[in-house]
This record gives C-alpha cells, sequence and structure tokens, in this order.
C-alpha cells in the first residue's frame, strides 16, 4: 500500500514538473499580417532583430526562442518534441 502511495507521488511530481517546465518563450510586437521569426536551434530570437527593424509597422511579428537557449530555462530530455509541440501549438 505504502509502495503504491509512494509511486503513485512520484509519477505526479514527474506528471506536474514536466508540463511546468515552458519550451518556448515568445514575444509578439506590431499590427497586421502574422511574421513568425524562428531563431537557428542555438540562437537566440534577437538575430533577427536587424531583419524585423521597421516592419512591425506593417506586421505583426512573432519572435520565438527556445527553452535552453538565450537566458530561458531549460527543459528535460528529450526536448525536441516539447519545442515542435510548442511551436505547433503557438501557431
Amino acid at each position: 500500500m505504502m509502495r503504491n502511495t509512494i509511486t503513485t507521488f512520484l509519477l505526479l511530481i514527474i506528471t506536474i514538473t514536466a508540463f511546468s517546465q515552458q519550451a518556448i518563450y515568445t514575444s509578439k510586437s506590431g499590427n497586421g499580417k502574422a511574421l513568425i521569426f524562428l531563431p537557428g536551434f542555438t540562437s537566440p530570437a534577437s538575430v533577427w532583430d536587424q531583419t524585423i527593424k521597421g516592419l512591425d509597422s506593417k506586421f505583426q511579428i512573432h519572435k520565438i526562442s527556445y527553452a535552453g537557449f538565450n537566458g530561458n530555462e531549460p527543459i528535460g530530455n528529450p526536448w525536441f518534441k516539447p519545442i515542435k509541440n510548442a511551436i505547433v501549438e503557438y501557431i
């Protein structure tokens, strides 16, 4: 009985931790048609700043950064699927 309770408790903690981790971080500016900027995997979203300059007067800009990069809190492994799913959900 006690073993089942401990196992259930541990699974609950793991589940809460997994779902509380944020896979992507976003920033939004401007108005108009949406443009989404994804950086290269190890790059911060700020790599797009020069490109974006002036576009936010015509477009709604969405910059995405990934967990573990650009000073964002990392997530556990496996990391690819949660990041991919978060981008798809955001879009």
